[in-house]
């Protein structure tokens, strides 16, 4: 599996909700998050896929149009710490409940 970040620009966040509303990104899964809800002082959205390679190389070009461009560095290590952390919250919140 690889975890692909992308940052999304407010404009396109409603396009990429069309685009991931398809049904093998339903069953593949993925979390989209506004920057500020993660921490970050940004207007961005940003786009958490995790996924075989085989997924990315036939479905990738649907959500990386203008104004989407793929995270890297710093930044791809900052966003997946906060989105991860996000994630593992919720699931300790529900194993409280179970």
């Amino acid at each position: 599996m690889t975890v692909k970040i992308y940052k999304v620009d407010a404009a396109k966040v409603s396009a990429i909700r069309q685009a991931t509303s398809a049904d093998h990104w339903a069953r593949n899964g993925y979390t989209l998050r506004a920057g500020k809800a993660l921490g970050f002082d940004i207007e961005q959205h940003f786009l958490y896929v995790d996924a075989p390679d085989e997924f990315f190389e036939a479905h990738e070009a649907e959500v990386l149009v203008d104004g989407v461009s793929l995270v890297e560095g710093n930044e791809f290590d900052n966003v997946k710490k906060a989105i991860d952390s996000e994630e593992n919250s919720v699931a300790s919140g529900i194993a409280l409940f179970g």
